[in-house]
């Protein structure tokens, strides 16, 4: 049995204000409140004025959550008199303890995540993702905070993953090297994905060694979607790049971000 641990809540605050997320990540007790978690947020960049970012970190345990909270400080920056762009604040971080035995579709905060996506579909800003929503947080809580799904079983599964492939779910000291090509589907609405070139090299599943620097095979690639580049390192940097080449060479070339 699974419970909800609550490690930032704005409404316990005596200001009942949101904390600042680059200051909060800087104090050690916070991030060992958040090692090895897997963790739900609730996020506002002060640029965004009521867009609410609802996400998961730390799918894969260890500082992985401190990782991509990390990622919004950099993206965002610190707060600053006189910029009131800067800075990203933060009113609730819960989280569960990693279980290596739970697939994290099967996690108590995957599933809360997509109880909340499903739920405020109809208060997403336009072209803006399903995590980001234009909502009065009152009844967002009141959705996390439900009393029926505060406990939840966390079904533990054994499959086991390849080495090859655990190494391809995104790493936060990951970085991208390279966009190469693109997909836009040609019917729907579905988003363009990109095949993505990452600087980790992989493991020898059978001698647990990592590939020589003599061997060209230093890379691995996925396929990631403009938002999800947003949100890794050099990740922006590369896509712009891919995109403006693509257009100066095709002007008629499609792009679904």
């Amino acid at each position: 049995m699974s419970k909800l641990k609550i490690i930032f809540n704005f409404n316990d605050t005596p200001e009942k204000e949101p904390v600042e997320l680059g200051e909060w990540l800087q104090v050690q007790k916070n991030q060992d409140d958040i090692y090895n978690m897997r963790c739900l947020y609730l996020l506002r960049p002060n640029m965004e004025n009521e867009l609410t970012k609802l996400g998961i970190a730390g799918e894969n345990g260890g500082t992985g959550a401190y990782g991509r909270l990390r990622q919004y400080v950099l993206e965002y920056g610190f707060e600053q008199p006189g910029f009131n762009c800067h800075g990203v604040k933060m009113f609730l971080l819960v989280g569960v303890k990693y279980n290596k035995d739970v697939d994290i579709k099967n996690s108590f905060v995957f599933k809360k995540e997509l109880q909340l996506i499903r739920e405020f579909k109809g208060d997403r800003l336009p072209g803006r993702g399903r995590e980001r929503i234009m909502t009065d947080l009152a009844k967002v809580y009141e959705v996390v905070f439900d009393n029926s799904t505060m406990t939840s079983l966390e079904k533990e599964t054994k499959l086991r993953k390849s080495l090859r492939i655990q190494q391809s779910d995104i790493q936060v000291d990951d970085w991208v090297l390279n966009v190469t090509k693109h997909v836009t589907p040609k019917k729907g609405t579905g988003k363009t994905v990109f095949y993505t070139e990452f600087t980790r090299p992989y493991i020898d599943e059978k001698t647990n060694q990592k590939t020589k620097k003599k061997e060209t095979t230093l890379t691995f690639h996925t396929n990631e979607t403009y938002e999800n580049l947003e949100n890794i390192p050099n990740g922006k940097t590369q896509v712009d790049r891919y995109i403006i080449s693509k257009k100066a060479t095709d002007p008629k070339v499609v792009f679904r971000l």
